[in-house]
């Protein structure tokens, strides 16, 4: 699951229902808001391609629609349970949610959600990762830079020791160099 991108990958029970519908209805209104913040959208049921399509053409959905008719990644996802509705038992999706960030970490999971206003919760949470990675991201460009410094100066004192043969330099606390020969007596710059 690694890329370029984060994902958000959900799961619902079925194409046309109601409450999949009001769900699929929320991404596809909040798409531009998750253009945004960069993320692929993917909802995953066990309805066909040629379900997947009759729905996306019914309702004008943008949201990319994955079919798992095996229920392979259901299985996978853990989201293919023993549900009970109207007194009935029987197996079934339950609706989460999972968002996974560039290196396939998944950083949340949503279990058992509500389809009205979850489209709006997960951007929330999207545009949160997305800046928790910008500031990573400074971050790993702050250490890379002193990391940077730290090679510079290490490469200064190597060669003031190349210079002094017979003893060696220090970095002083305010910065300087200071050279000691081999007595430990300050022969440069004494302080």
């Amino acid at each position: 699951l690694a890329g370029k991108r984060n994902l958000v990958i959900y799961f619902y029970p079925k194409d046309d229902t109601p409450g999949c519908t009001m769900e699929a209805l929320e991404f596809t209104d909040l798409q531009v808001e998750f253009d945004a913040a960069r993320p692929d959208v993917f909802g995953i049921s066990r309805d066909t391609c040629t379900s997947h399509g009759a729905f996306r053409d019914k309702y004008g959905l943008t949201v990319q629609l994955l079919a798992d008719p095996d229920g392979e990644a259901c299985e996978a996802y853990g989201v293919w349970q023993e549900k009970e509705a109207h007194g009935e038992k029987r197996m079934g999706i339950v609706r989460s949610t999972f968002i996974v960030d560039t290196q396939g970490l998944i950083r949340h999971v949503l279990w058992d959600v509500k389809p009205k206003g979850h489209a709006a919760a997960v951007l929330e949470l999207v545009q949160e990762l997305k800046i928790y990675q910008a500031e990573l991201e400074i971050q790993n460009q702050e250490l890379q830079q002193a990391q940077q410094e730290l090679s510079a100066l290490h490469r200064e004192y190597v060669d003031l020791y190349d210079f002094a043969p017979c003893g060696y330099a220090t970095l002083n606390p305010k910065g300087g160099v200071t050279r000691i020969n081999r007595t430990g007596a300050n022969i440069l710059g004494a302080e």
